[in-house]
């Protein structure tokens, strides 16, 4: 009689050990990094982590993240001097969770108010926005070149749906234990990761790889929670919707894009989070692609070799048969772009919105060394372009918030666009590997690039160590510009603002007479060659240059250097050198008086030589000049008010403006 052998596997019911309490660093108002212990589990074994949080100590406590096998996690998007309490569990390979471990607690810091960030907050009531997201009518009372531009927009919604940045959606029910139809997790560093039959993916038995080709349903969930995965041909589609967008979380993973390959996301209502990028190789094709409207990109990392030429970072472009809007870029940095220190110009941007695009955000985000520009706003002439009209170039665009330093070219490259606002950043030391025009921090209406071009805003600024702090300039056929530069502080270096107009005809299309005004005003500008330059411009019929309530200190050349038959009109500014006399070269406006300004007025700075330039008590630019209308024509166009100075007070302190960038004294 023969004997039968039974082997009795045990069914592991036992879940891992309870991880030990969080410990949680404060890094910002907004920010928290969250850290725990790690769990054991002698049976099945530990196949990740959850965090929860909780706004009380006693509350109740809700999942905030499951980062798979991680045990680190940034909590953003909190307010200033908010307490979070968080607890954390493990699970096991058959999907058993532990208990709770004891509570861990951090505090945000309190708003500083000075940060650029917090002036932003401060002043607009949302974190590094600004301004709320505006209807699709074009604001009226604006002169343009055809009744395009005053149109209302015929396509997509009022506003984004939900919150871009803080939109967070909870995970698959079913995770960790099992798949979720139309939901993928990927994680090729789990033991039990695999490919085979195994479509989706879930926390307990990832996939290994990325799909190369995947469409995504409206509400898709994707965590790609570690290992580094080679970007090879991808391409997503992503068909979320205002109720239910397509969220991507990359924490814990990283992209190494190939050479020349690019990641196309079409479809619309998508949000990348926490992808860490890595770029190599000689091809200059955009390493994401996004194809769709409402696409935000957050807390994203993006890293070049500096070596090679390593592509450009994101595009965001659209075609008369699919136009784009909607793109929200936050929180994320862009370092070594193409060949750094810059040999040769390689055209590697960081950002770039090309044709067909508008209602585009750039806000809180890090770059240094790009070999080219950290956004470029582009569009190029072409009869295309001339058939259109104005719905051709990208247009209501925000570029607020931003830190960085040391890029090849610009900081920001305005070319054919219009309605754009960049405010409230902090960049410096552009000028190191370029020459020409690639000296400059913030150039706008860039070449002979666009017909349309229209209302660019330049306000709140602080710009150093550059050649020139902005540069005005447009050598074509740009069609009534009008160019306002306000409440920034150019410091240290050859130029503040230079204006360089072209003498082209008329555009095609264009049926008003054009205008070209600059508009300079509440800027402080101190320890530069030449503090105002419109000393090259072609077309001086056309061209006017206003000048007013500025308070330009220290120049080794000129505090205002004009040209023989230019349009300048000057009131209410203030002009100093701490050693010699002020030279400003006219002309100037019929009947100008220098009695109608401050000539070698000391204007009492904090500390200048720390580049504190806020106001002593006693300074005689306070309450010196009456405010500009182009701050009332900001809040009658966009609907949000700019009345404030670059410290986030607000203007006026008296009755009348303080001369400079900073509005009263310390």
């Amino acid at each position: 009689m023969s004997r039968l052998d039974i082997t009795v596997v045990p069914t592991d019911t036992t879940p891992p050990s309870v991880p030990s309490a969080p410990t949680v660093s404060v890094v910002s108002s907004s920010r928290l990094d969250v850290s725990w212990g790690a769990s054991t589990d002698t049976e099945s074994g530990v196949a990740g982590y959850k965090l929860y949080y909780s706004s009380t100590s006693g509350g109740t406590y809700s999942l905030l993240a499951s980062p798979g096998n991680v045990r680190t996690y940034t909590h953003q998007g909190l307010s200033a001097g908010e307490t979070a309490y968080y607890k954390a569990s493990a699970y096991d390979n058959a999907g058993n969770e532990s208990a709770l471990s004891a509570v861990g607690s951090g505090t945000t810091t309190a708003a500083s108010g000075n940060t650029d960030a917090e002036l932003w907050q401060a002043a607009f009531g949302h974190p590094l926005y600004g301004i709320p997201y505006p209807t699709k009518s074009l604001p009226s009372g604006i002169q343009t070149s055809t009744t395009e531009l005053q149109a209302p927009s015929p396509f997509g919604q009022a506003g984004w749906p939900y919150d871009p940045i803080l939109y967070t959606p909870a995970q698959p029910s079913a995770w960790p234990s099992a798949e979720s139809v139309g939901n993928y997790y990927v994680d090729p560093t789990h033991s039990s990761a695999t490919d085979t039959s195994n479509t989706y993916g879930y926390p307990n038995r990832p996939r290994a790889t990325l799909p190369t080709t995947l469409t995504l349903g409206a509400g898709a969930y994707v965590r790609v929670a570690g290992g580094t995965h080679t970007h090879g041909n991808q391409t997503w589609t992503v068909n979320g919707s205002s109720s239910a967008p397509v969220y991507l979380n990359f924490q814990g993973a990283t992209i190494q894009f190939s050479d020349n390959g690019g990641w196309p996301f079409s479809g619309g209502h998508c949000i990348i989070d926490r992808m860490t990028g890595t770029f190599t190789g000689s091809g200059r094709r955009p390493r994401l692609e996004l194809q769709g409207s409402y696409m935000t990109v957050r807390n994203c990392d993006f890293t070049g070799d500096g070596v090679s030429v390593g592509g450009r970072g994101i595009s965001f472009s659209g075609s008369a048969a699919a136009r784009r809007e909607f793109l929200m870029v936050y929180n994320c940095s862009f370092r070594n772009f193409g060949v750094t220190p810059k040999t040769t110009s390689q055209d590697c941007h960081a950002i770039q919105p090309t044709q067909y695009t508008s209602y585009i955000w750039a806000v809180g985000n890090y770059f240094e060394r790009i070999n080219a520009d950290f956004f470029q706003v582009n569009t190029s002439y072409s009869t295309a372009q001339a058939s259109v009209g104005p719905e051709f170039n990208p247009h209501f665009v925000w570029i607020a918030g931003n830190t960085g330093f040391g890029n090849g070219e610009q900081f920001v490259d305005c070319k054919g666009s219009y309605h754009v606002t960049v405010a409230w950043n902090t960049v410096w030391w552009q000028d190191t590997y370029g020459s020409g025009s690639d000296t400059t921090n913030v150039l706008i209406s860039n070449n002979s690039e666009s017909e349309y071009s229209g209302p660019k805003w330049l306000f709140n600024n602080t710009i150093y160590n550059q050649s020139t702090g902005a540069l005005v300039r447009d050598s074509g056929t740009c069609n009534d510009d009008m160019i306002y530069i306000i409440g920034n502080v150019l410091h240290t270096g050859s130029g503040g603002v230079s204006v360089a107009f072209g003498g082209q005809t008329p555009g095609s299309r264009d049926t008003l007479t054009r205008r070209r005004s600059c508009y300079v005003i509440n800027n402080t500008i101190n320890n530069v060659s030449n503090g105002v330059n419109p000393g090259q411009v072609g077309d001086t019929t056309n061209f006017e240059l206003f000048m007013h309530g500025n308070l330009i200190t220290n120049t080794s050349a000129n505090a205002f250097w004009g040209d023989a038959s230019n349009n300048n009109t000057l009131t209410d500014n203030l002009y100093w050198n701490s050693s010699g006399s002020v030279s400003l070269q006219g002309p100037f406006q019929s009947g100008y008086s220098a009695s109608q300004e401050q000539y070698d007025i000391d204007p009492l700075y904090v500390d200048a030589a720390s580049h504190d330039y806020r106001l002593q008590p006693g300074s005689p630019a306070v309450g010196q000049v009456s405010p500009h209308a182009a701050y009332d024509l900001y809040e009658t166009w966009y609907g949000r008010s700019i009345k404030y100075d670059r410290a986030g007070n607000p203007r006026p302190a008296l009755s009348n403006y303080t001369v400079g960038a900073y509005e009263g004294t310390v």
